[in-house]
């Protein structure tokens, strides 16, 4: 039998009860993240060990990502397909049949799947449909407490900052906030160049203060599209992050993290990368740090 590990108590649980309500061979929880095309497994209960522990789904991808994107329930009592199109699994499953559902305000899927041909009864979907609704209260729950350590954590660090403001004090401060380990802000005044004003978790590097292009990076794709950003990749991924350029010190994560401020003359860019479980990332976490932002950086 294979469970997560570090898997928040109230999912063990919940899944738990899931798995035993549908006697299930495999019954698991899958969220979206800030990018609303990318599934993170949070939760499973399995008999099978043959389970993706770090499972990343595209939306585009699988059967899993299909509920998700559309937005319907699918069930199939009798599945003739590899176990492998469910996106689950990391090898072939003698799976016989299988029913996933939305779970509400678009959070992920509820999948349940059995080695027997089982008829999901409209009795059956409707209890699951009721599982997918305690899920999204357990998800939406977990999001709103990891807000409020947020909001905790920067407000700590703030009431004992004093002027003058030291910018790199604030970038140590939103890393910390929000549970990462690296990160960088930049500063640019026009659409060609832009500057790194401090780093935080590296050692500076020489191209601190001076002009870089536009085009480079991750920071400068942000500020040419005036976007935030998020990406977030398996662990077992190494590859850096590419914040500026190739063989920078960032690493990538698995979690990259950075929103986009503007001011009538200038425009930042906050970036961040560590190892925060996406999941319980809440929407619009920069909306935490933006009014300060734009209450000290407004005359600089």
């Amino acid at each position: 039998m294979a469970q997560q590990s570090q898997m928040p108590a109230q999912f063990e649980t919940f899944i738990h009860v899931v798995a035993d309500i549908f006697d299930a061979h495999t019954a698991a929880i899958f969220v979206k993240t800030l990018s609303k095309d990318v599934l993170k497994l949070l939760a499973y209960h399995s008999l099978s060990d043959d389970i993706k522990k770090d499972c990343i789904l595209n939306t585009e991808q699988s059967l899993i990502g299909f509920v998700a994107k559309h937005g319907r329930p699918l069930h199939m009592a009798r599945f003739d397909r590899s176990a492998l199109t469910i996106g689950i699994y990391n090898q072939e499953v003698d799976i016989k049949s299988l029913y996933a559902c939305p779970i509400p305000n678009d959070n992920g899927v509820l999948f349940i799947d059995s080695k027997t041909y089982y008829e999901f009864s409209p009795k059956k979907q409707k209890i699951a449909l009721g599982c997918a609704e305690l899920a999204n209260y357990l998800i939406t729950t977990n999001k709103n407490i990891k807000r409020l350590e947020i909001v905790d954590k920067w407000y700590n660090h703030i009431k004992n900052i004093t002027p003058p403001i030291d910018v790199k004090i604030i970038l140590d401060s939103i890393c910390n906030s929000l549970s990462l380990s690296q990160g960088l802000v930049a500063v640019s005044t026009d659409n060609e160049k832009y500057q790194v004003l401090a780093v935080t978790g590296v050692k500076e590097e020489k191209w601190l203060f001076r002009p870089i292009p536009i085009e480079n990076g991750l920071v400068g794709w942000m500020f040419r599209n005036k976007r935030d950003l998020f990406l977030f990749r398996s662990s077992g991924e190494r590859e850096r992050s590419f914040f500026i350029k190739l063989r920078e010190p960032f690493k990538l994560g698995p979690l990259v993290y950075g929103f986009f401020l503007s001011f009538t003359e200038k425009s930042y860019v906050w970036i961040f990368t560590g190892n925060m479980d996406a999941s319980v990332l809440p929407e619009n976490p920069s909306k935490i740090f933006e009014p300060y932002l734009r209450l000290i950086l407004k005359d600089n």
